[in-house]
């Protein structure tokens, strides 16, 4: 997959704006990170592409009452950017099928920031979110991959809050990282657009036209990345990038959601569930579509700057000894 937003639009805050300007317009010269953080693209800029699989062995921070279970999500930051998954209900091994994250690092931001910092989560719709385990990396340091096909999951071992030690759980977060030079992420781009509907209780059906903007709902069709939507897919569709061609059509992606793609939550802030429940009134539905640059020679800048980049991944967390 190629330069893309992460798919969890809503389930951040409003000072977690994603990235989206970048993936398809190869001209766009400046970024909106969050409410205040912009990066200038005329700058050297690499990409961390973060692919989040599962957890295992979390504890449980619901009480006997509540079924001895957490509500986990994984928080990602680096610096001021930060990235959060959907929310798993009632789980301490949750799965996330394959999430992809992306962060636009500069040198700058690189020599200021340094750590990639994980912390898994427990949602709690009335009080604070409580800390599950942490786990980081020192990016400065990276010798890992460097090129999509050489990333590979793998498991590390969180850091537990001391408060969990009676539970005498090993807990460990699964995932893939790429540090990326900016040609190598670029080869390929995914588009994507967004379909939302609201549930009606009286009518016992989900539609678009159920939608209350007054309730803070989207249009029925929304490009994150052109901020452009309407009634129909044809209002939201981007353009084909300039440079690419579309490797294939149009389809809602299945990974993200329920067997029909649709995630689910209360209001379009999220968070977003991949089950429905009794709370939840609108539900929205990746639709992707993927583009291959076409044949360049990559600049001899971008080769030397890669050759002479430094080594290995060292996170401060041990790494489980498992190839998946």
């Amino acid at each position: 997959m190629g330069i893309v937003g992460s798919t969890c639009e809503y389930c951040i805050g409003s000072k977690e704006e994603l990235i989206y300007e970048r993936k398809s317009n190869g001209k766009q010269q400046s970024m909106v990170i969050d409410c205040k953080v912009v990066i200038d693209m005329k700058k050297p800029a690499r990409l961390i592409r973060i692919r989040l699989e599962k957890a295992l062995d979390l504890p449980a921070s619901d009480s006997a009452l509540d079924g001895n279970l957490s509500d986990p999500y994984v928080s990602i930051q680096f610096g001021k950017q930060r990235r959060r998954s959907p929310v798993i209900d009632n789980n301490l091994n949750p799965t996330w099928k394959h999430e992809e994250f992306e962060f636009v690092v500069t040198d700058e931001d690189l020599a200021e920031f340094k750590m990639l910092t994980f912390r898994v989560m427990d949602f709690d719709a009335l009080n604070c979110d409580d800390l599950l385990g942490t786990l980081e990396f020192d990016m400065t340091q990276w010798t890992g991959a460097t090129r999509m096909q050489d990333a590979r999951m793998q498991g590390y071992i969180l850091t537990v809050p001391s408060c969990f030690a009676d539970q005498q759980v090993k807990s460990t977060l699964h995932l893939s990282i790429c540090f990326l030079t900016e040609w190598e992420a670029a080869a390929s781009l995914t588009q994507e657009v967004f379909e939302f509907e609201r549930w009606l209780s009286t009518n016992n059906a989900w539609s678009k036209h159920y939608l209350l903007p007054s309730f803070g709902d989207r249009t029925a069709w929304y490009c994150p990345d052109t901020k452009q939507g309407g009634e129909g897919f044809k209002d939201a569709m981007p353009p084909c990038p300039e440079g690419y061609k579309a490797a294939g059509q149009w389809a809602y992606e299945l990974s993200h959601g329920d067997a029909n793609g649709w995630v689910y939550a209360t209001t379009c802030k999220g968070p977003w569930r991949k089950e429905m429940a009794k709370t939840h009134f609108v539900r929205r539905r990746l639709w992707v579509n993927h583009y291959n640059r076409i044949a360049q020679m990559e600049p001899e800048a971008e080769r030397k700057s890669e050759a002479a980049t430094v080594s290995d991944s060292s996170a401060t967390q041990s790494s489980v000894d498992t190839t998946f």
